[in-house]
């Protein structure tokens, strides 16, 4: 499929086998494959949190609170990192890969990745409303326990495209409609 993307270049700021799932689609779709060193020509920039055991909020030290909020922090900076080359040009992808506990809130979750996802869709929400006249778009996947890393990947790609281009602040949950949420 072409989504037409060639010759984007992309930072992917995942772990483990979904960060090798999301380059490879890219890749596939001819978009060159950047690292974090060169975040300030990125086009795309695709990061997520920390898949963790479930935790309680309420439960959790001082040090686990801070260590889950240290990805946003790393996310914001890179995406400031970004974001000139791509307001200069008038293109950029923000895709945020979170929990699809962040719509329902179900027991039994990891609350810690659940809040910093809902603070990510926020800032997605921010960064659509100021940057999406530049066609800087911002969205974010949801991912269930259960979804494969490519059914993730595909999504994150098709967010990335031409065809995706008047998306922003949007929120895609590839949980196979498990989670209890309405909306």
């Amino acid at each position: 499929m072409d989504l037409g993307i060639a010759g984007r270049r992309a930072v992917v700021r995942l772990e483990g086998s979904l960060a090798g799932a999301c380059r490879a689609v890219l890749g596939a779709e001819g978009v060159e494959l950047l690292g974090d060193e060169d975040l300030e020509r990125a086009d795309i920039v695709v990061a997520g949190g920390a898949r963790r055991p479930a935790s309680d909020l309420l439960q959790a030290s001082s040090d686990e609170l801070y260590g889950a909020w240290e990805g946003v922090v790393d996310a914001v900076a890179a995406y400031r990192r970004a974001l000139p080359h791509m307001q200069q040009q008038r293109w950029g992808r923000f895709v945020w890969v979170g929990t699809a506990a962040s719509r329902s809130l179900d027991a039994d979750q990891d609350d810690l990745d659940l809040v910093v996802t809902l603070g990510m869709r926020a800032l997605h929400k921010v960064i659509g409303f100021d940057e999406g006249p530049s066609n800087v778009l911002a969205n974010t996947v949801l991912r269930d326990a259960q979804a494969a890393d490519d059914e993730i990947a595909a999504a994150v790609a098709f967010l990335c495209s031409e065809g995706a281009g008047f998306l922003t602040g949007v929120v895609l949950a590839i949980d196979g409609a498990t989670g209890a949420a309405v909306f």
